[in-house]
């Protein structure tokens, strides 16, 4: 939801990032799939950030830029 609310206050050519790139099964000792409001979804920032710009663009092929360290960030320009 924050992603879809976020992205009409981007600029073309603007970007959006945030870490913690995982599935929540990737997550031990914590339960990522529960989100704040109670709802649960067990694709976690990954599964959620890869619906969104498939969402928007079709795939997710070469719009996601991702760092390569075990809590990674992403990154995706609005074009």
């Amino acid at each position: 939801e924050d992603l879809t609310l976020y992205w009409p206050k981007l600029k073309i050519g603007g970007v959006m990032s945030g870490h913690d790139w995982k599935y929540a099964y990737e997550v031990n000792g914590q339960n990522w799939s529960v989100c704040g409001n109670g709802s649960v979804f067990p694709g976690a920032v990954r599964g959620a950030v890869e619906d969104f710009v498939r969402n928007i663009y079709g795939s997710t092929s070469d719009r996601i830029v991702v760092t390569n360290e075990p809590w990674a960030s992403w990154a995706l320009v609005k074009v």
